[in-house]
């Protein structure tokens, strides 16, 4: 309609120019113009045809973004002095190299402490056990021994794990994204410490119309153009969402660029463009 009602304007707007000034248009005039107005239909309608084909087939694409296969934000329960953090930002690590170490002299401290209570209370229940047998001592202090030991135990474990955190070794191979703490500092307890993100494969999100899931396929393939360095390339999907969002009628689609270069870096977008069912 808008291409037609230009139409209509122009031939109104021509006749008008071209006429001598104070001149009005009569009823002969006007029925001219709405002839001429219905000739430009005609005229027009092929081309507003191939812009309504053009909409069509630009409703095949979709904006996404890369992501990488998997990321991480270190924390720690600990509170201790960041002893050493090997890499920066940007820098690439392999799988179980140390990522980040504490000064964990006082935790290394208690262990030793619960190690020796352990002892302890294992020598007092071996001595209770020996003294029951010739009722030296009764049954219930023999189980208090017990319960002691067991006790001692459990604090021993805890601090364990505690210093199992002291060093913490890199989940997989990947890179750094962000430090947000410094050597030296103290960070408070589950606070966030280090991004990491996993090399090697990555991966799209998609938002698609839910229209789509009636013809999407897990493995299809499709193209993917990079707006950051122009490449396009080949992806194909992994995973199709199980929910439509009912407000704005899409679905979340995951997938996996297939020949993705050093180049490409998670956090980039770009526009995925699919072939239509028929197409």
């Amino acid at each position: 309609m808008g291409a037609l009602t230009r139409a209509g304007n122009l031939l109104t707007n021509h006749y008008q120019v071209s006429q001598p000034p104070g001149h009005k248009m009569n009823k002969n005039t006007n029925t001219f113009l709405s002839m001429a107005f219905l000739a430009s239909v005609f005229t027009l309608l092929p081309s507003a045809i191939v812009e309504a084909d053009f909409d069509d087939v630009s409703k095949w694409s979709v904006r996404g973004i890369v992501k990488a296969e998997s990321e991480a934000m270190i924390s720690s329960e600990l509170v201790a002095q960041v002893k050493s953090l090997p890499f920066k930002e940007g820098q690439r690590f392999d799988k179980g190299d140390i990522i980040l170490e504490f000064d964990c002299r006082r935790y290394l401290a208690d262990l030793r402490a619960a190690e020796a209570d352990v002892e302890t209370a294992r020598v007092k229940v071996k001595t209770n056990t020996a003294l029951k047998r010739h009722n030296a001592v009764g049954a219930e202090e023999l189980e208090i021994s017990n319960a002691k030991l067991n006790q001692t135990v459990a604090t021993k474990e805890a601090l364990s794990v505690k210093t199992d955190q002291c060093t913490i070794h890199a989940p997989f191979q990947g890179r750094v994204v962000e430090r947000k703490i410094h050597e030296h500092e103290m960070p408070e307890a589950g606070s966030p410490l280090l991004k990491i993100v996993k090399d090697g494969n990555l991966e799209l999100e998609l938002i698609v119309p839910s229209n789509w899931l009636t013809w999407l396929r897990s493995e299809q393939s499709f193209l993917f153009k990079i707006d950051e360095i122009g490449s396009v390339l080949t992806a194909r999907i992994l995973q199709i969402g199980a929910v439509v969002d009912p407000i704005s009628k899409t679905a979340m689609v995951s997938a996996k660029l297939v020949d993705a270069t050093d180049a490409v870096r998670p956090g980039m977008s770009g526009t995925a463009t699919f072939t239509p069912p028929n197409g």
